[in-house]
């Protein structure tokens, strides 16, 4: 099977005989892009200096993508999911990313979706869990915005993961195993380029995003106050298990 190679970008679209639906058209996008919308309209008036970026690390299962929104809305800030967008823009799920062209490939084309995202202005970013592993993305992260590294232990991260089977790391005879030695390997990093640590442990979605906007208004971000709910929030669930690998 001819497959797109790391100089296609990340647009190359993959197979179009691919089982596997984009989530540009799932319900995740579609949930994402009215907030998109939103966002860029309620901070159009702001200066480009006064909209720094906000990116989120840490493992796969932590909060990021959940997390994330729900600040973006306070912030009224667009929000990217780099694994979303991957998907999106080449037309098929991580796994099959994985299958055909192996993690480096994934981390090939991760690299250069990041790099791209991070050239915005004003936007909340959720990071895949391995997007650290790459010096280059540290680099990127660290200079364009402010990281916040949401924490978890292994163990909560396998209990709130070991269902999911769209995570092909974890596909092995011990997920739990596993999750304990990618955080080995990946805390030190997590912490290396974070701004903030945010220890997610039992605190909801929306007490969480509380932790993180209370840090961001300590450092100078402007937080404008939240706006009375007519119905309840889609962000007072436990933290959600991300996507991202």
């Amino acid at each position: 099977m001819q497959f797109p190679t790391r100089e296609d970008g990340p647009h190359a679209a993959l197979p179009n005989h691919s089982p596997v639906t984009a989530s540009a058209t799932g319900p995740a996008a579609q949930r994402q892009a009215p907030d998109r919308r939103e966002a860029e309209r309620s901070g159009a008036d702001r200066p480009e200096s006064d909209r720094p970026n906000l990116f989120f690390v840490g493992l796969m299962g932590a909060g990021k993508t959940t997390v994330g929104r729900t600040v973006a809305r306070r912030l009224h800030y667009p929000f990217f999911d780099s694994d979303h967008e991957l998907e999106a823009h080449c037309g098929v799920r991580i796994p099959v990313i994985f299958e055909l062209e192996g993690e480096a490939g994934f981390r090939d084309r991760e690299a250069a979706m990041i790099g791209e995202l991070a050239q915005r202005q004003g936007i909340v970013l959720a990071t895949g869990g391995g997007a650290v592993l790459r010096a280059e993305n540290r680099e990127v992260l660290k200079a364009r915005g402010t990281v916040v590294y949401l924490r978890a232990s292994p163990h909560d991260l396998w209990l709130r993961t070991r269902h999911d089977r769209n995570r092909p790391l974890l596909q092995t005879d011990d997920p739990k195993g596993k999750l304990e030695a990618l955080y080995a390997e990946r805390d030190p990093l997590y912490r290396e380029v974070a701004d903030f640590i945010i220890e997610t442990g039992k605190p909801s979605v929306a007490q969480l995003a509380n932790m993180v906007l209370m840090q961001l208004e300590m450092a100078g971000f402007r937080i404008d106050p939240p706006q009375p709910a007519s119905a309840p929030a889609d962000d007072a669930e436990p933290p959600a298990q991300d996507p991202n690998p």
